[in-house]
């Protein structure tokens, strides 16, 4: 939703620059939108590695204690 795009054209590798709508200010809306729907906060130095929905993936799980 943060990027305009269906869902069903994201996997694990997309990454940034994949898609026109995933630039820098798109990255901050996906941020934005993960941290929301995840009751999560990721450490701004944490942001800038993350390029694909897989990085996010394993940030997420590792935030929440599960990696």
């Amino acid at each position: 939703a943060a990027l305009g795009v269906p869902a069903e054209t994201l996997g694990p590798d997309s990454s940034v620059g994949g898609f026109p709508e995933w630039n820098s200010l798109g990255h901050m809306l996906v941020v934005t939108e993960i941290e929301r729907h995840f009751s999560v906060a990721i450490d701004s130095e944490k942001i800038m590695e993350l390029e694909s929905v897989a990085d996010f993936a394993e940030a997420i799980a590792a935030i929440r204690g599960e990696r």
